[in-house]
């Protein structure tokens, strides 16, 4: 029909045109050359497609064209050139060959449908068998090719077990739902209480409580390799046992006003400055369960969310410590050499204060971390059995119990290597190498300002971030007299570099001008601020405060943690900084906190009106 119509609009055209004879041949030409296309891609079926002029069936696949490119099983042979590679068929449907794979045997099929007998016998092989696994019985079962779940039987076989997962507040493998947890030996290897701090956790660190209800002011932590010291912005010291478990942190007080609670965390690493590491930290209310979530810890009462920070080793970051000694002082009532009384049974056990007497002394055992009770008795360190082969008063040890020896072992950090230190001021051998292991280094971007990308820096490069921070912020810098946009906001922080005062300080940036004072109302600066130049990011023109009338010239780095955007601010007057290194001895340097959009977080009690004397206006 295109044919035919092609020649009645060349009549149409000719006619009134003779003089122009031999331009509309040529036109003629390119419109029977343009209705010679594809009219039968359209056909689905052998017989629908053989029915039509010009229209071929290619079985099992589609025709392919010149270009590389997938036709259609139909196929008009006036159409550009294609190569049918299998069964073509132009007249009648012919019946070809597939694959019975139960069989590994080549079988015919319907006409129209299947291959050549050669080239169906090259491909055919029996399907490997599958299995799957019966949760019922916990065995492999063979079952059809394509069974959704089916796999090999090797895998099978492992996969194939009853599942199980840490139950958090018995201590115990709890059995779950078939694919839902882990093997029991594997659980059972993961659900123990160990009586050491992550090697990552060690050390000082410093910061703020971010939850609602939050106290003002800065927060100390000091994590030891056994203990745990808190002194909260009063000055009020805690101190506590630290045992860990799977990925939470349980501390029993053993010193302070809530001596014998205990007390269930959940922290998480990551979003590293320049200058320190960071941890988001969530405690769960008294004698209960850890918080489920940050999110829960930041609104439900009793619970609280603090996010620290400590330096980073090889930096010129240097903390003061809290403590004078991993060792705590206990509470009287932890001291105290008389047996526990539980009804009419005591713990003889519970005289020796020291690792070598208790296991001097017949059946008593040494646990690391003091014992709990059935009946809620406060716990010490040597319990055993009587002669009868009683636990009496019966008790759990959720940390170490040693009844062998009292050979302590602690993590060098220099070599990551376990060493032998003093009696009970370490932990087991195995313990100690499960954590004496150096961490991932997160891989850290720096923005190239002449490409506008974001290149893999080392780590601790100043301005470095994470890729996703400075894909976020890598943009041309033209200075202007505006505050850059992802400093503008309500930030608490504290001061970081040598010689810093301890405390809270606000800081708050509008569009054109930043404020920042301590929690006492000092002004550390007033200032306008623009854009950075002269290899800095920023730029203060101070107006108030003790660098009145100078610039100070900043770099700003920017991180982010579960529930805050953590920045890195370093400041120095008149020129700007060679790196954050070198303003941490020369210059002012703050580790700055900030809500995350869409997160139950707010400052602006802190920011808008610290209290009743202190107001921070937004200039």
């Amino acid at each position: 029909q295109r044919r035919d119509m092609g020649r009645r609009n060349c009549h149409l055209i000719v006619s009134p045109l003779m003089k122009h004879l031999l331009t509309l041949a040529a036109l003629c030409s390119l419109l029977l050359v343009a209705s010679a296309t594809d009219q039968c891609s359209g056909f689905s079926s052998c017989g629908s497609c053989l029915a039509n002029k010009f229209c071929g069936w290619c079985s099992p696949s589609p025709v392919v064209y010149a270009d590389g490119t997938l036709g259609h099983r139909c196929a008009d042979q006036r159409d550009g050139k294609w190569d049918c590679f299998h069964l073509y068929q132009t007249s009648t449907c012919v019946a070809g060959y597939v694959c019975n794979a139960e069989t590994a045997q080549c079988e015919l099929t319907v006409p129209g449908e299947g291959d050549r007998l050669e080239d169906c016998q090259a491909g055919c092989h029996k399907a490997a068998d599958v299995y799957k696994c019966n949760s019922d019985s916990m065995t492999c079962e063979l079952v059809p090719s394509g069974t959704p779940g089916a796999t090999s039987l090797d895998i099978c076989s492992q996969q194939c077990h009853a599942n199980y997962a840490c139950n958090k507040e018995s201590y115990g493998c709890d059995p779950v739902e078939y694919g839902t947890g882990i093997p029991l030996s594997q659980c059972e290897t993961q659900c123990q209480v160990h009586n050491n701090t992550p090697i990552a956790l060690v050390g000082n660190w410093r910061g703020l409580q971010i939850s609602n209800g939050n106290l003002a002011g800065e927060w100390d932590f000091f994590f030891g390799e056994q203990t745990l010291t808190v002194v909260d912005p009063s000055n009020v010291k805690t101190t506590a046992m630290l045992s860990s478990f799977v990925d939470e942190l349980e501390a029993l007080v053993v010193a302070g006003s809530q001596t014998g609670g205990r007390y269930r965390m959940k922290y998480s690493l990551g979003g590293d400055g320049p200058e320190t590491r960071h941890m988001t930290l969530a405690v769960g209310v008294k004698d209960s369960r850890s918080p489920k979530d940050f999110e829960e810890a930041m609104v439900t009462e009793g619970q609280a969310v603090f996010v620290l920070a400590a330096c980073k080793d090889g930096v010129a970051c240097k903390f003061d410590s809290i403590v004078s000694s991993l060792r705590p002082t206990l509470s009287s009532s932890l001291q105290s050499p008389a047996p526990v009384k539980a009804g009419n049974s005591t713990d003889r056990c519970n005289v020796h204060t020291d690792c070598s007497s208790c296991l001097g002394a017949s059946l008593c055992g040494w646990c690391s971390a003091p014992v709990v009770y059935d009946d809620g008795s406060k716990g010490f360190q040597c319990a055993g059995f009587d002669e009868a082969g009683q636990a009496n008063p019966p008790y759990k040890c959720f940390g170490l119990y040693k009844r062998t020896d009292c050979a302590d072992y602690a993590c060098d950090t220099t070599t990551m290597q376990c060493k032998l230190v003093p009696e009970g001021t370490g932990t087991s051998r195995e313990a100690c190498e499960n954590s004496c292991k150096e961490g991932p280094v997160a891989k850290v971007y720096r923005c190239d300002q002449s490409t506008t990308q974001c290149e893999e820096a080392p780590p601790g490069t100043p301005g470095a971030s994470s890729l996703d921070i400075c894909q976020l912020t890598c943009s041309e810098i033209k200075p202007h007299n505006t505050t850059p946009a992802d400093m503008q906001g309500e930030w608490r922080g504290l001061a970081v570099q040598l010689g810093y005062t301890k405390g809270e300080y606000v800081f708050v940036a509008t569009e054109n001008s930043v404020e920042m004072r301590s929690l006492s109302g000092a002004v550390v600066f007033v200032a306008h601020a623009s854009t950075g130049s002269e290899g800095s990011d920023v730029v203060f023109q101070v107006t108030q405060g003790p660098y009145a009338g100078k610039s100070l010239y900043g770099l700003f780095q920017l991180t982010s943690g579960p529930e805050t955007l953590i920045a890195t601010l370093a400041l120095k007057p008149n020129a700007a900084p060679v790196s954050f290194d070198a303003a941490m001895q020369e210059g002012l340097v703050f580790v700055l906190l900030k809500c995350l959009d869409g997160k139950p977080c707010s400052f602006h009690k802190h920011t808008g009106a610290i209290n009743s004397n202190i107001e921070i206006s937004y200039i």
